[in-house]
């Protein structure tokens, strides 16, 4: 079957991919309607639907965000969700399931149209790896959630840093960090590798999006807009942690880290993984990866959507090695695993038991541990990506 899919021409690939998409996520989507939705309490499916509908209701009716509805993500994300609101979103949570479900094909389409000048058979396995990843569809289906926006501002930063373009890279980084934040941690790989004439170039250009993007908010809703720049970097009294990283565990245990500690302790992670990387020379790839497995491993609000981050680093390796692909699909066992425990922001955990924590956080550590192995193992190893370019 796999011969037959790398015969194909490129227009039947991403038809394929189309196919895969109407006939996964929408099955998922129908189970959801019909079964799963009702299995679980307010707040813990589709937990984020209602404040997605407030958010961009307020847009349409020509409010602010920040300012009329309490808001605690970057300004692109709720313009992007407005156009699933208007299809009809306020009143079924399918129209958002299906929303975010087209973007995950879209993310797959830009990972394989992205890199298939490497080798267009790898890059096309990428791509369907990530489609059919567990992470990105039960979170786009059942969980209705927005991390398909999210990976693919992740994405379009990736692929012009493997063709080391930094100034598109730095404008994709731009956008991406006032769309989910996370973008943020690729521009210091970028910064690096730069000579001090595109430095400043890549200022400019991050000074005139973040201007573009930011500059109404400060003038018509500074507090607020500044609560919630707090809130994404340092949080808030009572919301520091949460996800289902190790630090949440700890924390609903009666031992977790002020949140300074904890702020200081991720920032100097980052920081001795950007030296390394730069030291050692690693290509820009590779150095992505070994950021993102340092941010995983100590920043204390992980949610199990993030972890399409690392795992889309992986890619370039899975779609040549069996056993790292087998990785990429066998860790979301514990993550799922680990939710069922931890706290919510407005929701008791699944699995409400005094001892739950010790096993969220067992089971949080063993996710931490097999992305750590994974990425070890990948990166002794060649990806398609370590070839010369065909174009």
């Amino acid at each position: 079957m796999l011969d037959r899919i790398l015969g194909l021409d490129l227009r039947r690939r991403l038809l394929l991919y189309v196919a895969l998409t109407v006939i996964i996520y929408g099955t998922m989507i129908i189970l959801d309607t019909a079964f799963m939705a009702d299995q679980f309490e307010d707040g813990v499916a589709h937990a984020d639907i209602d404040v997605y509908r407030d958010r961009t209701q307020t847009i349409i009716d020509g409010g602010w965000i920040y300012r009329d509805v309490h808001t605690e993500t970057p300004p692109v994300i709720n313009y992007l969700l407005v156009p699933a609101q208007l299809l009809g979103g306020g009143e079924y949570d399918q129209i958002y399931a299906a929303y975010f479900s087209a973007f995950a094909l879209l993310g797959a389409s830009a990972i394989y149209l992205g890199l298939r000048d490497w080798d267009d058979d790898r890059a096309y396995l990428a791509g369907l790896l990530f489609l059919l990843s567990p992470f990105i569809i039960v979170e786009s289906t059942f969980g209705v959630e927005d991390e398909a926006i999210m990976i693919l501002t992740f994405i379009l930063p990736m692929l012009f840093i493997a063709r080391e373009r930094e100034l598109e890279a730095t404008a994709a980084i731009a956008v991406g960090i006032w769309t989910k934040m996370f973008a943020l941690l690729l521009y210091p790989i970028v910064f690096l590798r730069s000579g001090w004439r595109e430095r400043g170039k890549e200022m400019l250009i991050l000074t005139a999006v973040t201007l573009a993007v930011t500059l109404p908010f400060v003038i018509c809703c500074l507090d607020d807009f500044t609560w919630f720049l707090e809130f994404y970097f340092l949080g808030v009294d009572g919301r520091q942690t949460g996800g289902s990283s190790m630090w949440h565990f700890l924390d609903m245990g009666g031992i977790g880290l002020p949140r300074l500690a904890s702020f200081a302790i991720t920032g100097g992670s980052l920081l001795i993984a950007y030296i390394h990387c730069h030291r050692k020379g690693m290509d820009m790839w590779r150095s992505a990866l070994v950021v993102m497995v340092a941010f995983f491993l100590f920043y204390p609000k992980i949610h199990t959507g993030y972890w399409l981050m690392p795992l889309v680093l992986l890619l370039p390796w899975a779609a040549g090695h069996r056993d790292i692909a087998l990785r990429t699909f066998l860790i979301y066992a514990p993550v799922i695993a680990s939710t069922a425990f931890a706290y919510g922001d407005d929701a008791p955990p699944f699995i409400d038991e005094p001892w739950g924590w010790m096993v969220g956080l067992l089971l949080a550590a063993l996710a931490s541990g097999m992305l750590v192995e994974t990425a070890v193992r990948a990166m002794g190893r060649e990806s398609f990506l370590d070839r010369k370019v065909v174009a």
